[in-house]
């Protein structure tokens, strides 16, 4: 396992949302912003062309629909404040990927005080963000593809690939509430640049992965500043 010198981020965002749609080319343009109403992105609508760093603002959800496309232009970001719901299905996954042929983006940042999964006992999803037949792939970032601070997630039947980052970064900052459990479930997280997953000031207490960990899926997982304790990797039924 490798450890990793911790990183900080810090976002200043003040914008407008913008959209622009032209039917005509089934593409619908996301000039800037903040997001500040629960908005639903569709199939028929995409892909979304995301041309500067997004928000989601605190209270709201962003939901897509299965076989939702998102672009984005180099640099830019999605910046999770609420909820994000990405729930695709086996026939129409949804997809996370860069515009340009050659530049990467900067990945998904769910934030403090993010709209965590909730996920039962029995490890099922019940609500609040969550990744299901998704696939990320083109992200460069000194965080991850996915980077969640004190976050819970919910991640299954997934792709995160070929990125100049790690695969996800799980971080906690400050007072501990948020991230109870994250479930990792039937997914592939291959062929990024650092780890496959890294997780960063985090102990027992606060994460399990559900999954079958396999290094030539899943590459390295980094664990750093974990307090001595113990992280588990439980081999659940989980078929990768």
């Amino acid at each position: 396992m490798r450890a990793k010198n911790p990183l900080c981020l810090f976002l200043i965002f003040i914008a407008t949302y913008v959209v622009s749609s032209s039917q005509a080319s089934a593409q619908t343009t996301i000039t800037a912003g903040t997001l500040t109403s629960n908005t639903t992105w569709t199939k028929a609508a995409s892909p979304y062309i995301v041309t500067n760093n997004l928000m989601i603002a605190g209270g709201v959800s962003l939901t897509l629909e299965p076989g939702t496309v998102v672009k984005f232009e180099p640099n830019v970001q999605l910046i999770v404040a609420g909820e994000l719901i990405a729930n695709g299905n086996s026939n129409d996954s949804i997809y996370f990927l860069r515009n340009s042929a050659t530049q990467n983006w900067a990945g998904i940042t769910f934030s403090v005080g993010s709209a965590a999964s909730s996920i039962s006992s029995q490890y099922a999803y019940q609500s609040g963000s969550v990744f299901n037949y998704c696939a990320i792939r083109n992200v460069t970032s000194t965080n991850g593809a996915i980077y969640t601070v004190n976050t819970a997630l919910y991640i299954s039947n997934s792709t995160i690939n070929q990125n100049n980052a790690n695969g996800i970064r799980f971080a906690y900052s400050g007072m501990f509430t948020n991230l109870d459990k994250v479930v990792i479930a039937n997914s592939s997280i291959s062929n990024n640049s650092f780890n496959g997953i890294q997780l960063f000031r985090i102990n027992e207490d606060h994460l399990e992965l559900i999954a079958s960990y396999e290094p030539k899926k899943w590459g390295p997982v980094s664990l750093t500043w974990k307090n001595d304790e113990e992280i588990i990797l439980k081999n659940e039924t989980v078929d990768w």
